[in-house]
């Protein structure tokens, strides 16, 4: 394990459907009901809600295409406020500032930003420092985020991928984390290589799945739940 503190690390994080979870901040009627955020002249579908997801409305869509069957559905339709989303995104970097110096800091896009990990792994616990930003992020913004971790920017990509797409069974109660190994049943090369581990926990008002720490990666790609731990 002491050779992974020699490494490069990488985090990517990101805003979880970004113009929706802002709209939901600034409408908490929105919360738990299917919510689309349209581009410039109401032309196509540029941010879904998990539930809306769950319809089978896909990222880019035209939005005659669908808008009947939305409607019919419940969906809620937004029309694009960029003002707001760029003073959330401000808030969100600003976050990050607190928490790692401006030079290990890569902002991706207004809602995501790679995160040079490497200066920090020695100094205390990554996990629960993901944790700790993650939680601060939901309370100060209302934003769910997650966070991807490996030892290259593609892999950070990556686990923040699995992050979003993990497979969680229905529950009763609440969960502290899900421990997920996207390589499950795979054989790898190098046995000996550390393979990609996944913790999802869910906050106590909210069941969303984020991602707090991921090591390592295999080649191939394969998702199996292997540990749910309960509050």
């Amino acid at each position: 394990m002491d050779k992974l503190y020699h490494q490069e690390l990488f985090a990517l994080i990101d805003i979880n459907n970004c113009y929706v979870s802002c709209e939901r901040v600034f409408n908490p009627k929105l919360n738990d009901k299917p919510v689309v955020v349209l581009s410039n002249n109401d032309g196509c579908v540029i941010s879904r809600s998990n539930e809306a997801k769950a319809l089978n409305i896909s990222m880019a869509v035209p939005w005659y295409e669908i808008e009947r069957d939305a409607v019919k559905a419940g969906v809620q339709v937004l029309s694009s406020n960029y003002p707001p989303y760029a003073d959330m995104s401000q808030r969100f970097f600003k976050i990050l500032g607190e928490h790692f110096n401006e030079q290990d800091l890569e902002p991706y896009s207004i809602d995501e930003c790679f995160i040079r990990l490497s200066n920090y792994s020695h100094l205390f616990d990554l996990e629960q420092y993901c944790r700790e930003l993650v939680q601060k992020i939901a309370q100060w913004l209302g934003l769910p985020c997650c966070i991807g971790i490996g030892y290259s920017k593609t892999q950070a990509k990556l686990a923040n991928h699995f992050a979003k797409k993990s497979i969680i069974p229905k529950f009763r109660g609440r969960t502290e984390a899900i421990i997920v190994d996207v390589f499950a049943g795979v054989k790898s090369a190098n046995p000996h290589k550390p393979r990609l581990f996944a913790l999802i926990s869910t906050t106590l008002y909210k069941v969303k799945c984020r991602i707090i720490c991921v090591y390592s990666l295999c080649c191939n790609i394969y998702q199996n739940v292997i540990g749910i731990h309960f509050l």
